[in-house]
């Protein structure tokens, strides 16, 4: 396989054709070369879109080895694969000859998870963005997840560690308060804070277990260790919490693989990095932003179906509804209804459905629309049950079984 072609993205995309179906994809593909603004200067970095990538796909930022190309690396490493396979976001970091241990390349990781979130080409959500090292870049990658570990949602390195590694293991003054304003309405609060790590180097020295001791104290970990398959330590989260798990869940493990895998990129090795670093997300909550379980549809048993109705054909509006089903239908239903408003002028249909869908989810419909100030339009004018309106019902009592 040939060299990928690096394109930059285009200065005007009003003219792209908005799609009728799967409009939640983004509208361009391919490995593109962005750039960002660290400490005064610009700095390039590689984002690779596959094919029909949905937007707010968990995104990975990953500092390559800095003896090979990144756009070459992408490719021979089987990461672009690992990309159209997984559907995530793969964003390179481009080193400046080797990598810089004095923490302006840990920055410029920080600043890329900030810059991919600018949503000019692209949408991304900052509460699945997970940062990775390999080679030497696994020193930066340790540098940048100390300084802002309430960013990240995973931390996971194959390679040897160097001293610098523990260059932001102290928390400067006052930099709870530090915040990067993305946009006028995006705003990044710096903190430290769990974080799901799993570290594999060829030899544990003495960098590699002071990293190690640092993280187990960040994460609160129990003092005894574990094993498992591939895993040379494993630690987890003292179940003596202390305090409620109502907002942030106590899952911020510890892992350690030493190996002899780990001397170069491994792809069998990161992707068992992978399945559980990437185990985790964000939420914004009082204060500083929380650690949970990404919650998997198809773990919790829902099927994959197709949903197509023809909601007004006087207009010829057509909808096509595509969405896996989980068990807690609510979730879904919320999109359904984000989706009606955007397309089909929801404020009209709203009062509609709320009188013809069942009894639990016209609660939860009646709550959403007091959120827009719509009920009393909506009240008002449910009466007019449409017969399209009806299909919709059919639809959604077969679909989440209400």
């Amino acid at each position: 396989m040939g060299p990928l072609q690096i394109r930059r993205f285009p200065e005007d995309m009003s003219g792209f054709p908005i799609p009728k179906k799967d409009f939640d994809r983004c509208l361009l593909c391919g490995l593109f070369e962005e750039s960002v603004s660290v400490n005064g200067a610009e700095r390039n970095f590689y984002t690779y879109i596959a094919e029909g990538l949905p937007y707010d796909s968990r995104c990975l930022v990953v500092a390559p080895p800095d003896d090979e190309d990144p756009a070459d690396f992408l490719v021979s490493s089987g990461l672009k694969d690992f990309a159209e396979r997984e559907r995530v976001f793969l964003h390179l970091l481009v080193p400046r000859g080797r990598w810089s241990f004095d923490g302006g390349d840990a920055e410029y990781m920080n600043m890329v998870y900030a810059r991919v979130q600018s949503r000019d080409f692209y949408v991304t959500m900052q509460d699945n963005i997970y940062a990775f090292g390999f080679g030497r870049g696994a020193t930066v990658a340790m540098q940048a997840a100390m300084k802002e570990s309430q960013w990240w949602s995973g931390l996971g390195t194959i390679g040897a560690l160097d001293a610098a590694a523990m260059l932001n293991s102290v928390p400067e003054p006052d930099e709870e308060s530090r915040t990067v304003n993305l946009t006028s309405e995006m705003i990044l609060q710096s903190g430290r804070g769990p974080l799901p790590v799993w570290m594999a180097f060829p030899r544990k020295g003495e960098n590699e277990a002071a990293v190690v001791a640092y993280w187990k104290k960040q994460n609160g970990t129990s003092p005894e260790k574990l094993g498992g398959e591939g895993l040379s330590e494993l630690y987890l989260p003292d179940p003596q919490y202390r305090t409620f798990q109502i907002n942030e869940e106590n899952v911020a493990q510890v892992r350690v693989s030493e190996t002899a895998e780990a001397e170069r990129f491994d792809l069998a090795l990161f992707e068992r990095l992978w399945s559980y670093v990437g185990t985790a997300c964000r939420h914004r909550g009082p204060g500083k932003r929380l650690l949970r379980v990404f919650k998997r549809a198809e773990a919790l048993g829902a099927e994959y179906h197709e949903l197509i109705a023809i909601l007004d054909r006087s207009e010829e509006k057509h909808f096509e509804h595509r969405e896996l089903l989980l068990s807690i239908a609510y979730e879904d239903l919320g999109r359904l209804y984000m989706d009606l408003k955007e397309y089909l002028y929801a404020e009209k249909y709203l009062n509609k459905a709320i009188k013809i869908l069942t009894p639990s989810a016209k609660i939860f419909f009646g709550e959403l629309a007091r959120m827009l100030d719509c009920k009393a339009n909506c009240l008002r004018r449910f009466h007019t049950i449409g017969g399209n309106m009806a299909n919709i019902l059919a639809l959604c009592d077969k679909a989440f079984k209400l």
